[in-house]
C-alpha cells in the first residue's frame, strides 16, 4: 500500500491505494531511484504548469475506484521523452469541498 499525505484538506482521498509490486517497479541505488516507472513520473511531473498535478493513467487506475470521478481532469495524449508512443495523462483537481 502507498500512504497518501495530506494534500488537500476537505477532500475525500484515500489514505492509501492498492499497489502491486509490478505497477512501482524501480531501482534504488543509495540514495537514487532508477527505472521506467520513475522516469514516466518524471516525465509527466514535467508536464504539468505551475501548480497544477498531473498522473499517468497507470496512477489514476490505481486509485480511481476509491476516489470521486471530479477528482480527474480529462486525458490528455501527450509525448514523453525517452518513453516511446503517446502516454496518457490527467490532471488532478484538489479543490476542497
Amino acid at each position: 500500500m502507498l500512504r497518501l499525505n495530506s494534500i488537500a484538506p476537505g477532500r475525500k482521498l484515500p489514505r492509501t491505494i492498492p499497489a502491486s509490486p509490478a505497477s512501482l517497479e524501480a531501482i534504488k541505488d543509495g540514495d537514487d531511484f532508477y527505472g521506467k516507472n520513475v522516469i514516466l513520473a518524471s516525465r509527466v511531473a514535467g508536464k504539468a504548469a505551475g501548480g497544477e498535478i498531473l498522473v499517468s493513467s497507470l496512477l489514476r487506475s490505481l486509485v480511481e475506484s476509491g476516489v470521486d470521478a471530479s477528482l480527474f481532469g480529462d486525458p490528455r495524449e501527450v509525448e514523453l521523452k525517452g518513453l516511446a508512443g503517446k502516454h496518457t495523462i490527467y490532471a488532478v483537481h484538489l479543490t476542497s469541498g
